[in-house]
């Protein structure tokens, strides 16, 4: 056989000598308690988890309160927009150029209530052609005019604070010869 101990039903077994073998008890069940530090330390995990949780929460409550706070003033500031828009179509006026007169008044309404959120038309004519702010649709060959230059400007581009909101949508110049060296001065944003 293999170096096992076979015991037959015919021999005494020493108990004794068994019980020797065998493991302390008391020494098995401390070594299968945790130690007594390292059940706090696992409270304290437990709490931070759940408080971070709980801040996580509260935080995305608050941001999507704060979102609907500015979405909501950010409208009041063009309801009056829409109203007079509103108050044109029911009184067109008696000539053309009264109603022109009207709707220019609405769109500096409306350029009042963007700006006063920081939302800036850009001025772009006569500058260098930029990609990050002008999206060029078409080139004129004009010699006149240096190379990479926005000649006209077909949709105005607007930015928020420093951030492109929409390009400019421009037409650009060729044939003129390289653009003379200019100062790098960021596009200036003019009132919307």
């Amino acid at each position: 056989m293999s170096g096992e101990e076979t015991i037959s039903a015919e021999e005494p077994v020493d108990l004794e000598s068994f019980e020797q073998q065998l493991p302390d008890t008391e020494a098995v069940e401390a070594a299968n308690e945790p130690e007594p530090g390292l059940a706090d330390l696992k409270a304290k995990l437990e709490r931070a988890q759940a408080d971070y949780q709980n801040l996580r929460r509260r935080m995305l409550k608050d941001q999507e309160k704060w979102e609907t706070r500015a979405v909501c003033e950010f409208a009041r500031k063009l309801l009056p927009v829409i109203d007079s828009f509103e108050r044109a179509r029911e009184h067109p006026g008696s000539t053309p150029q009264e109603f022109l007169k009207g709707l220019s008044l609405i769109q500096d309404q409306l350029r009042k209530a963007l700006g006063e959120q920081g939302i800036k038309k850009m001025d772009v004519d006569g500058k260098a052609f930029d990609p990050n702010m002008h999206e060029a649709l078409s080139v004129l060959n004009n010699p006149e005019v240096p190379d990479q230059t926005v000649v006209q400007v077909l949709e105005n581009g607007y930015r928020y604070r420093k951030d492109v909101i929409r390009t400019a949508k421009v037409i650009v110049s060729r044939g003129g010869g390289p653009r003379p060296e200019e100062a790098e001065e960021p596009v200036q944003a003019e009132q919307a």
